[in-house]
């Protein structure tokens, strides 16, 4: 989920009185003494670590990047005052061999920072008032959603001078081979839970060329996808979008609040529809050349703190087949979802100010005291 969506949905969850509980906890799993983790985590501030950081997986190390200011932290997953930060690292080609020292970008206050060598370097204009979205290649996406005044750009590494606009559209995912970005139109809410001004995405995904040529084509309208009525989603709205090999992946509310569920929309054939009652789903992560998809979800969240009866998810969903498993498990909120370079485990910050990584069989959990939100991993 983009760093916006977060706050958008965390200031809703705050006064929404939800319904009787739909969600149905896994079965406990077991801890295991060790789960093999080996490469490099793209790290942003957690409460006690400010900046932007690389943890080395085998030594353990948090090395804190220069020349990136440390905005500061909130434990949510977004910065105090709103400041927010996203990064990801820049993928070689696959036939290249490892880096010692992985290239990344970052975005924190609307300034981009190409990262090299544990330091920093401004790289282009600053997007005022944007967030990152992805990298595609050599193509960075960014996003500013306001209706009105918002609006979604991409710039080229290779001649960073100028935004690209992409038109008045909210990016929410890159497709898997880097040519489109799935966007969405923000809607001013005139009678929202906070008394008018609020926006939600509305219910279409589009896809629009990333090099800002051509036209927009719809990828999904949630209201349409049949079935969604069945999960008791009477007024279907986008809440955030991942779009991955098998299909666009879709977390749904019930307009602003509960009842949610997951749409996945393959290429072709009919879109799956996953009931998720009264858990809501935060991050999306499909699985590196796979199939699989992650997501965090959260139930009885309707406040921020410690709350006995907030319990957050992990969980891996098969859209072959639509078998949904819980492979981890928390109190309180997860916040930020990324799967290691081969596809076998994931890792998401707890509210207990560490990391947690999970086998995707749901067999193996570790936690780690890595105060630090999980933004990207690389091998």
């Amino acid at each position: 989920m983009r760093p916006e969506r977060r706050a958008l949905v965390a200031a809703a969850l705050s006064i929404v009185v939800l319904a009787a509980c739909t969600h149905e906890a896994g079965p406990p799993v077991q801890q295991p003494a060790n789960l093999p983790l080996e490469g490099t985590l793209l790290v942003g501030s957690g409460q006690s670590f400010l900046g932007v950081g690389l943890y080395d997986l085998a030594t353990r190390k948090l090395t804190r990047i220069r020349g990136v200011p440390a905005a500061g932290g909130s434990g949510f997953g977004f910065a105090v005052g709103f400041d927010f930060f996203a990064g990801a690292f820049l993928r070689a080609a696959s036939s290249a061999p490892p880096s010692p020292s992985p290239s990344a970008v970052v975005m924190v206050e609307s300034k981009l920072y190409l990262l090299q060598g544990g330091q920093a370097v401004r790289v282009g204009p600053r997007y005022r008032g944007g967030v990152l979205v992805a990298v595609a290649g050599r193509h960075v996406v960014a996003s500013r959603c306001f209706p009105g005044s918002g609006g979604s750009g991409v710039l080229d590494l290779d001649h960073p001078n100028q935004w690209q606009h992409l038109g008045p559209v909210c990016a929410q995912a890159v497709s898997p081979d880097g040519t489109e970005v799935a966007v969405t139109a923000p809607i001013v809410q005139q009678g929202g839970l906070f008394g008018g001004g609020e926006f939600t995405y509305g219910t279409k995904v589009w896809a629009t060329p990333v090099d800002g040529t051509g036209s927009r084509r719809l990828l999904v309208d949630v209201s349409a996808v049949p079935g969604i009525q069945r999960s008791m989603v009477a007024d279907p709205q986008v809440l955030s979008v991942a779009w991955g090999r098998p299909g666009l992946a879709v977390a749904v509310g019930n307009g602003q609040s509960g009842p949610w569920a997951l749409v996945v929309a393959p290429p072709s054939g009919p879109p799956l529809v996953v009931p998720l009652g009264q858990a809501s789903p935060f991050d999306l992560a499909w699985q590196p050349n796979g199939d699989l998809l992650a997501f965090t979800d959260c139930y009885q969240c309707t406040t921020f703190g410690r709350n006995p009866a907030h319990t957050a998810d992990v969980r891996i969903l098969d859209p072959a087949t639509g078998a949904l498993r819980q492979v981890a498990a928390a109190s309180n909120f997860l916040t930020g979802l990324v799967w290691s370079p081969t596809g076998t485990v994931v890792a998401t910050q707890t509210s207990d100010h560490d990391v947690l990584f999970a086998d995707v069989a749901g067999r193996t959990v570790v936690r780690r005291s890595v105060d630090a939100l999980p933004e990207d991993w690389t091998g």
